[in-house]
């Protein structure tokens, strides 16, 4: 009750909007969102053609990166404002969007295609590679209604040639969505293959790629490391010898030992 006094003293318009529809005021809802979506389910799909079921984090996030790119631009941003009605302050803007259609408008009818004469029969359609699908359709129905209206052909030939016409609508349209899946994946794995090109290189657990400011770090860590190798390989030499002289000590013992019942020899090093 206090509000609604308030917005009387104060000669504020009160609205209250159907449910659901606050996000009609909300500029990220009414255009980044959205369109970060619509671009975001692009990518995503693009990837899930070529792997189905599984799309790896580095390649959503590649995915959503571009997306995001696409999605937060200026105009994109300036536009949320202005649908909302907040920047230029325009209240309509939100209360036309609210507005019902009529219901006993009558619907627009689609405006009926020209017909096309016997010229959409040309056989360079059949040369391009592939044939557009709106250009397939017209020249099928072009040949449609030139074979219904022949005399001299039977039936069976006139329903033949309609599932011919249904069989390369088909085929053409199969073949394009095939030389375009067949692009994305080149891209992808160009994308791919460009990504494993630079060596990775842990430091501290974080991986970094082709950086050259790093370059010495990786240096002195292959020095130490090659450093560590030769002490090693020089106590292990030396652990050798001590455990030959050992064994030398042992078998003079040994040969003290025996009084002339046995001779041991030692192999000269």
């Amino acid at each position: 009750a206090k509000f609604v006094a308030f917005c009387l003293e104060k000669a504020i318009d009160l609205v209250v909007l159907p449910p659901h529809s606050s996000h009609l005021l909300q500029p990220l809802n009414v255009a980044i969102f959205s369109l970060l979506k619509i671009y975001l389910s692009r990518e995503t799909d693009r990837l899930s053609r070529f792997n189905p079921g599984r799309i790896s984090k580095v390649d959503w996030t590649t995915a959503y990166i571009t997306a995001r790119q696409e999605a937060f631009r200026l105009n994109s941003i300036l536009s949320g404002f202005r649908k909302a009605g907040i920047f230029p302050f325009s209240p309509i803007t939100v209360l036309s969007s609210l507005e019902m259609p009529n219901p006993t408008s009558n619907p627009s009818r689609n405006p009926t295609t020209p017909e096309r004469n016997l010229s959409a029969l040309e056989t360079t359609l059949l040369a391009s590679s592939p044939p557009a699908g709106t250009d397939v359709r017209n020249a099928n129905e072009e040949l449609l209604k030139t074979v219904q209206k022949a005399t001299n052909l039977p039936s069976p030939a006139k329903r033949y040639i309609a599932r011919l016409t249904k069989s390369f609508e088909k085929s053409n349209t199969e073949r394009v969505l095939l030389q375009n899946e067949n692009a994305e994946i080149r891209k992808l794995l160009r994308y791919r293959k460009d990504r494993t090109k630079g060596k990775r290189v842990a430091i501290k657990g974080k991986f970094v790629f082709n950086i050259r400011e790093i370059l010495e770090v990786v240096e002195k860590a292959e020095a130490e490391a090659s450093t560590k190798k030769s002490k090693k390989r020089r106590r292990m030499k030396s652990t050798t010898y001590e455990i030959e002289e050992e064994e030398e000590e042992v078998l003079e013992i040994l040969s003290e030992d025996s009084e002339g019942e046995c001779i041991v020899v030692a192999q000269q090093r």
